[in-house]
């Protein structure tokens, strides 16, 4: 009954900070990908301390497009999408067919913009 788990590969995970992020690595035959974090810290408005987690990222003027798999968490608010921008000098967040969490209730919605 146990002789299937003769090929069980379990991953290890390595955190480390590169180029002032958060990055957690697998090792693993290469079947799983590595999630990079960025933690925003603002000194005023409705997002001040953010983690967002995510697989790919690009800059563009004025705003940082997170993409695939994202995960973004402030307080108790935790938001699960495909796509999330923040525009760092507007101190704005949006998102687009995602999930809300808020603790006690998970939600589906089309749009988010929190400023």
């Amino acid at each position: 009954m146990l002789a299937g788990l003769a090929h069980l590969v379990v991953p290890t995970v390595s955190d480390s900070v590169e180029g002032g992020h958060w990055i957690e690595k697998y090792d693993t035959t290469g079947h799983l990908p590595s999630a990079n974090v960025h933690y925003v810290q603002q000194p005023s408005g409705a997002i001040r301390d953010v983690r967002i987690q995510y697989l790919n990222s690009h800059t563009g003027a004025g705003f940082v497009a997170y993409s695939v798999s994202v995960t973004a968490s402030f307080d108790r608010l935790t938001i699960y999408a495909d796509m999330v921008v923040f525009y760092p000098k507007a101190c704005k967040l949006t998102a687009r067919q995602f999930l809300f969490e808020d603790g006690k209730s998970v939600r589906r919605a089309r749009a988010l913009m929190l400023i």
